[in-house]
């Protein structure tokens, strides 16, 4: 992703088609890992994640970005991240169908879904892996570094070893 860690404020998906469905409760939780991809169809357990989102009435609307503002998570810049995003609906045999942008992962499985009318989904213990991974866009407030030590080696031909951007002097 090009970034150093920091504290995720949002995370969006490109909608680019919807019903105009309005989505009950939606919940995202999140978790660092060092899997890089789904070797079974068990979902990892929420009592393993934060949950930095809960909103009822959600309606993603056409062609742009959603963004769900979340609660701040701290990310180290070194794990994946996994993101369960779940929509539960009060009446069950509701659905909205919307589809995002997604990139193809293939052969790595790095999502996973589980769809039904009929049963409360969000407490499913298994799913269905894809290779289809939708494309998120993150809000992240990188951590800024006051007072950086610098050490310059080999320090030869340097003007100084210590500064942020010494001039260097080639021996002659």
């Amino acid at each position: 992703m090009g970034y150093t860690g920091g504290t995720i404020q949002s995370l969006a998906l490109y909608v680019t088609t919807s019903t105009a469905y309005m989505y009950d409760r939606v919940t995202i939780e999140m978790a660092c890992t060092n899997q890089d991809q789904f070797n079974s169809t068990a979902f990892t357990p929420t009592t393993n994640m934060v949950q930095v989102y809960n909103s009822s009435n959600v309606n993603p609307t056409n062609n742009g970005w959603h963004v769900f503002n979340i609660s701040d998570y701290d990310w180290d810049g070194v794990s994946n991240l996994i993101i369960q995003i779940c929509a539960q609906e009060d009446n069950l045999g509701n659905v909205g169908s919307e589809s995002v942008r997604y990139t193809t992962t293939s052969p790595a499985y790095r999502c996973m879904y589980y769809t039904s009318t009929t049963i409360a989904s969000c407490a499913q213990a298994t799913g269905s892996r894809t290779t289809l991974r939708p494309n998120m866009r993150f809000s992240i407030c990188e951590e800024t570094v006051s007072n950086p030590l610098y050490t310059w080696t080999p320090s030869s031909g340097l003007n100084s070893n210590t500064v942020a951007n010494p001039t260097a002097t080639p021996a002659t």
